[in-house]
């Protein structure tokens, strides 16, 4: 593989940076293979090609991307041993009590 003299490598501070993710996604992302592989160019300095990121990132953007679900606040509650308010969970669609819960 080749490598052109102008591409510049970026570190993960600045991979952070200009994506938005967290350090935990990135690297769960690299591992499932959506983002650019990094190297290193010392024991201690991994980096990444700018332009493979900023690749990503265009792709990223036009790829249609599923919304995470509402998060469920009966299970939490129940699951600390208090009881949930029916009204204090509008988008949770399944009603869980505290007897389906201790079976």
């Amino acid at each position: 593989m080749q490598i052109s003299p102008h591409r510049r490598t970026i570190r993960r501070d600045q991979v952070l940076s200009k994506t938005g993710l967290s350090r935990t996604n990135l690297y769960l992302l690299e591992r499932k293979g959506e983002f650019p592989q990094h190297f290193l160019l010392t024991p201690r300095c991994a980096v990444w090609f700018e332009d493979e990121i900023d690749n990503w990132l265009e792709a990223r953007r036009e790829a249609l991307v599923k919304a995470a679900p509402w998060p469920n606040v009966l299970l939490r509650k129940v699951a600390r041993g208090r009881p949930a308010r029916q009204s204090a969970a509008p988008f949770v669609h399944a009603q869980i009590t505290t007897k389906t819960l201790k079976k």
